[in-house]
């Protein structure tokens, strides 16, 4: 971190900008998908629900190498009340 001008900053030689390039390309994560995608060729994986959460790895039907899977299930909620225990005349409206 360095001041210039009276503002604070700070620079990043060109090899690391470089080696963070070629790390970023190298891994072609692909995050948050809701498609199976493939990181090298980028194909769409059809029938992804044919894995599971211990699946560790796949081969791509298309290129055919090997890469790594995670998969991550996302929960959602829906909540109501009982009819049964609302009040003897309730009509509908706030309680």
């Amino acid at each position: 971190m360095a001041g210039i001008l009276g503002e604070s900053g700070y620079s990043v030689c060109d090899e690391c900008l470089r080696m963070a390039r070629i790390e970023r390309e190298w891994e072609n994560e692909q995050c948050a998908e809701e498609r199976l995608i493939c990181p090298y060729c980028e194909s769409s994986i059809d029938d992804p629900w044919y894995y599971d959460e211990d699946d560790e790895e796949v081969v791509c039907p298309e290129c055919k190498r090997t890469f790594e899977l995670e998969i991550t299930t996302v929960r959602t909620y829906r909540t109501k009340r009982r009819i049964e225990d609302m009040p003897d005349g309730w009509n509908g409206g706030e309680l």
